[in-house]
């Protein structure tokens, strides 16, 4: 995290604070006042006693790779959530261009709807459609959609796919 977006952020939760303060604290030319350590130390995502010397000996440049490995992991939080926010807005699409199609999602995960000519069409979400020889052809009977079903489900997912499985 730069000093500058250190300042900036402190500057957002109320603090005086620009580039040249965040340099003169990492000098040790300025001391913290209590508030100031807390905020910093929730900008960082860090516990503030992590930061508390107990002491113990401590090279600058541990105190260093601590304050690169808090602040990383702080960024890799707020991507996180960023990523989680996206795959819901692409899974909300996702669930209304299905339902749209006159399907549902099954219990993995897999996207499942009648296609115009009566055969079954699947999506799996990872963008991997089944493979053509495993969507069926329109059916007639009863009989030949359970059979087409069974033999879709033994395609896909191997020899142990069950028979309640294709009861439709």
């Amino acid at each position: 995290m730069s000093q500058a977006t250190v300042a900036k952020d402190m500057e957002e939760r109320g603090f005086s604070f620009q580039q040249p303060t965040v340099g003169k604290i990492e000098r040790g030319e300025r001391d913290l006042k209590v508030d100031e350590f807390i905020a910093i130390a929730e900008l960082l995502g860090v516990d503030p006693l992590l930061l508390v010397d107990r002491g113990e000996p401590q090279s600058a440049a541990d105190m260093g790779l601590l304050r690169t490995a808090t602040a990383g992991m702080a960024r890799c939080r707020r991507q996180i959530a960023e990523l989680e926010e996206q795959h819901e807005e692409y899974r909300a699409m996702a669930a209304e261009a299905v339902e749209r199609l006159g399907g549902k999602e099954d219990a993995q995960g897999r996207y499942v709807w009648r296609a115009a000519d009566g055969s079954y069409a699947v999506h799996i979400p990872d963008g991997a459609p089944l493979p053509p020889e495993a969507v069926t052809r329109p059916l007639t009977t009863k009989e030949e959609r359970r059979e087409r079903a069974k033999a879709n489900l033994r395609a896909h997912f191997g020899q142990n796919a069950s028979d309640e499985n294709a009861d439709g």
